[in-house]
Parts: C-alpha cells; sequence; structure tokens
C-alpha cells in the first residue's frame, strides 16, 4: 500500500517540478525543497496507508461495536471481499488519481516559486490568474497583483483547492487601486505556501487527523519503510 502510493506520487513530484525525487542531485541551488517535498510525499503516504487500513478494518466491526464473530464472516466472506475491493478501488485509484495531480501540480509550483524569488530583484510583484476551467470558483482573486513577500500568499498561493488550475506570473509593477477580498473560501489543506512550506499536503489534510498513539507508531514504522524503500532505489 504504502509502497504504491509513494512510488506514484514520487513520479509526479518529480514531473511536475521537473528533477528527480529519487535520485536527487545534491549539487542543485533548491536541493532542500526538493527533499522537504520528498519527505513530505513520503509521510503523507504513511498516513495514507494507515487510513486506508483503518477503513478496511471498521469492514469486521458489527452492529454492536465489536468483531464480527469468524462463523459470521466465514458465511458472509464474499460480501465482505466485496466491500474491501470497493475500499481498495477507493483509496488505490479514485483517491490516488487525484493525490498524483495535486502532487504533480503542487511540485510544479515549488519549482516557479523558487524562481519567483531568484527573480524578485527584478520582478518584485506575482499576479494570481485563473484558468478557463476554473469558472467561477476563484474568480474574485483573478487579476489581482501582490508584493512576493506579502503574507497573503501564504495561503493564496495555487492550488487553492483539488483540481485547482490558478497558477501566478511574475510582474514588474503593482496597481495603484485593486480591491483585495476576504480570503475566506480556500480549504485549510490548501491554505498555505508550497514554495516555501516544501509540503504538497499539508497537516491539516483529514489523513493526518488519527490519534496521537496512532502517530507515534505510523511515525515509527515509516522510518522502517522510507530506510528498506531508499536502499532498494539505489
Amino acid at each position: 500500500m504504502w509502497e504504491t502510493t509513494v512510488q506514484n506520487l514520487l513520479n509526479a513530484g518529480s514531473s511536475g517540478y521537473g528533477q528527480s525525487f529519487i535520485n536527487i542531485d545534491n549539487d542543485l541551488p533548491d536541493v532542500e525543497m526538493i527533499k522537504k517535498l520528498k519527505e513530505n510525499i513520503y509521510r503523507f503516504a504513511g498516513f495514507k496507508t494507515h487510513n486506508h487500513l483503518v477503513a478496511l478494518n471498521k469492514l469486521l466491526i458489527g452492529d454492536n461495536g465489536q468483531m464480527v464473530p469468524y462463523n459470521e464472516f466465514r458465511k458472509k466472506a464474499q460480501e465482505y471481499r466485496q466491500k474491501a475491493l470497493k475500499v481498495n478501488d477507493l483509496y488505490n485509484e479514485a483517491h490516488l488519481y487525484t493525490e498524483y495531480q495535486t502532487a504533480l501540480i503542487q511540485s510544479q509550483h515549488a519549482a516557479e516559486w523558487q524562481r519567483f524569488e531568484a527573480d524578485k530583484d527584478i520582478f518584485p510583484y506575482l499576479k494570481f490568474n485563473k484558468t478557463p476551467n476554473e469558472y467561477d470558483r476563484h474568480k474574485k482573486y483573478d487579476g489581482l497583483v501582490f508584493a512576493i513577500d506579502d503574507p497573503i500568499l501564504d495561503a493564496l498561493s495555487p492550488q487553492l483547492d483539488w483540481g485547482c488550475e490558478c497558477y501566478l506570473t511574475q510582474e514588474e509593477k503593482k496597481p495603484k487601486r485593486q480591491q483585495v477580498p476576504e480570503v475566506n473560501d480556500v480549504p485549510a489543506e490548501f491554505a498555505s505556501n508550497v514554495g516555501k512550506t516544501g509540503e504538497a499536503f499539508n497537516e491539516k489534510h483529514n489523513y493526518f487527523k488519527v490519534e496521537k498513539g496512532a502517530k507515534t507508531t505510523i511515525e515509527k514504522n515509516l522510518n522502517t519503510f522510507i530506510t528498506d524503500f531508499e536502499k532498494r532505489k539505489k
């Protein structure tokens, strides 16, 4: 489970950023950002795997809140199997497709932000642009220009939601007047700047909302998974 997610998302990140997330070139000036994105993918995949297993385990809990007795499970084995397949399809197909696109686009935005920072003496402003595919979802932000160091870009940097295709472009000047609306419609899991944090999936994502004990176990197991995975990829 974990490795399937990791491999897909590392490939997406590599494509979006334009540099390998698996065999990282340590001589790159932005190598630390690449490493942050890679670690974020590892961590996200670990918590996703935990949620996947929890969803499967819940299938074996009866209406009384207790584990289904073996005899009952055996009688309805085919029914349980079909339910498990649906859960697997949800996590390994539907969710993974969306997560792949998110890792791809967020990594692209992270790479662009490194360029924005490098060029800010020449282009000190950034313009928010929506695509035709966005319709009215982020229309109120379209065309707004902000200084690259404006704190608003800590929350108003694409992506702003699942499937968001908005983007930023460099500008030399800022309009003399512009009406800036309240930023109150960006989901918490997207209200961050991946180009600064290195988190394609931030800590507000539902996968990270687990009990403290579970979190400790997940992170402990992650260290083992990562070590083994990286040994085999060398």
